[in-house]
């Protein structure tokens, strides 16, 4: 009666965790301009100034024509890291590239201002910077997770 049990629960474990790894990077196939209009709703976002083709190239080393889409927008000032970027790759592996860049970004914002920007560092500490299949969001500030909030809601 036990190996039964045993045998159940062992079972189910895996129907599970199957499952769960099957949905992980499962999103929405949704436009990304439908997602720009709904995040940019919020004034948060719209408050930074919004970014092309660009700036999209020179803080992330990304090329449009390679992207299905994404909407940028970056704080005025130098000083703050406030940042919100969601690309949809053309694939879930070119996400897998944008997702590398992104964190080579994070990583160099971290750099930046190690030492002197202590309240800027902890907020980089708090960043979202994940892929959600085809989709990657980086966020950074003092609204990240909310925004990532935001934006999973979307997705899902």
């Amino acid at each position: 009666m036990k190996i039964k049990l045993v045998k159940a629960g062992t079972l189910v474990f895996l129907a599970l965790y199957l499952g769960f790894l099957c949905t992980r990077g499962w999103a929405k196939d949704i436009p990304i301009d439908v997602i720009a209009a709904k995040m940019e709703q919020d004034e948060t976002i719209t408050s930074m100034e919004k970014c092309g083709a660009r700036e999209l190239r020179r803080f992330y080393g990304l090329e449009v024509k390679n992207l299905e889409g994404y909407f940028f927008y970056k704080a005025e000032s130098p000083m703050s890291v406030d940042e919100f970027l969601v690309v949809k790759a053309d694939s879930p592996q070119g996400a897998e590239e944008v997702l590398d860049r992104a964190e080579v970004h994070l990583e160099e914002q971290k750099k930046s201002f190690e030492g002197y920007g202590v309240s800027q560092t902890a907020l980089l500490s708090e960043a979202a910077v994940e892929t959600r299949g085809s989709y990657v969001l980086y966020a950074s500030g003092k609204y990240a997770q909310q925004w990532k909030r935001e934006f999973l809601d979307l997705i899902r």
